[in-house]
């Protein structure tokens, strides 16, 4: 993005999120305040996302606690650290959401999309009651919570 489209971007704040200025919008994140209209996603990228939540839900811990797996759901990130109200929002669309039990995670292509490049895994942050960076996984997906699951990337990239 250049500068000057940084410039024309249109921004937000929390309140104005919270009374419905951007419901008309369709589909959006909100990264720093800024309105980022969401693209369309490729065939690979879809298919990752139904294997991981397919995964997950099979490796549920037999008596374990209530776990649901979800998909582009919003989700408020920390506030960005900035004096200016419309600078600070951030809401994503985590493309696996793991409910009840805290992280979920954004699956991240290459630039040709043709392989994952990596995944990111958040958690919630209580002290701030905000999600946070936990790790960032590449080649293989590797958890020991809510669900112990070692899964290559290949698995899920495969045709």
């Amino acid at each position: 993005m250049s500068a000057l489209d940084e410039q024309d971007a249109l921004r937000v704040t929390a309140e104005e999120f919270d009374d419905g200025a951007t419901s008309d919008l369709g589909d959006i994140e909100i990264v720093d305040g800024r309105v980022v209209p969401m693209m369309a996603q490729s065939p690979l990228h879809s298919r990752v996302v139904r294997r991981l939540a397919g995964l997950f839900e099979a490796a549920r811990r037999p008596g374990g606690a209530r776990m649901v797996v979800d998909s582009d759901v919003a989700a408020r990130f920390a506030d960005s650290e900035s004096a200016s109200a419309d600078r600070r929002l951030n809401i994503r669309n985590p493309d696996i959401w793991i409910r009840d039990c805290e992280p979920y995670l954004i699956v991240r292509l290459d630039q040709k999309e043709e392989r994952i490049e990596e995944i990111e895994e958040y958690r919630l942050d209580w002290s701030g009651r905000c999600y946070r960076a936990h790790h960032v996984h590449r080649r293989v997906l590797l958890l020991d919570d809510p669900v112990e699951a070692t899964i290559p990337f290949e698995v899920l990239e495969q045709a």
